[in-house]
């Protein structure tokens, strides 16, 4: 996987925090349990996948609390990714991990500002890119916030080019 992992979301992306209530799920599921949402869609994937492990986990709007972090530990996670903006070190809880969120608002000065100070301070950068396209698709999808492949190219590049950074 050359450094890569993969991971999943939830089966209907309902925000776990606001189960049984299913009116912030995509789709309805059958059983509105956070227990259900996690593992159907960790055991599809880690079927598809197999024998690729499937580890890490994205919190559908970020939204989680002490009982999904226990449930998504349970369910084989080794990490989970929020939404809380930041960095993380060793000591950073693995099943809470921080972002920074790239979207049409951020500038390419900004994005390497954060490469910088997390490659200086031996931090863990993870940036979170909801949607890559170009424009036009963008917009049909309702997306505010999706950035064009030049965009994530430009970073992917400044990555490649950086030696301080262990991408």
């Amino acid at each position: 996987l050359a450094g890569n992992e993969i991971g999943v979301h939830t089966q209907n992306h309902c925000v776990l925090t606001q189960l049984p209530d299913t009116t912030n799920c995509d789709y309805v599921p059958t059983t509105p349990t956070v227990d259900a949402e996690i593992n159907t869609s960790a055991n599809l994937f880690r079927s598809i996948m197999n024998p690729v492990p499937v580890t890490a986990f994205a919190y559908p709007s970020g939204a989680y609390n002490a009982d999904i972090k226990t449930t998504v530990g349970n369910s084989g996670f080794s990490s989970a990714r929020s939404i809380d903006l930041g960095y993380n070190t060793k000591n950073t809880d693995k099943l809470a991990l921080k972002v920074q969120i790239v979207d049409s608002a951020t500038t390419f000065d900004q994005v390497k500002s954060w490469i910088d100070l997390a490659a200086a301070n031996k931090f863990w950068l993870i940036l979170v890119f909801h949607q890559v396209d170009n424009p036009a698709t963008i917009i049909s999808n309702g997306e505010q916030g999706g950035v064009t492949p030049e965009f994530l190219s430009q970073i992917a590049s400044y990555l490649h080019s950086n030696t301080d950074v262990d991408v």
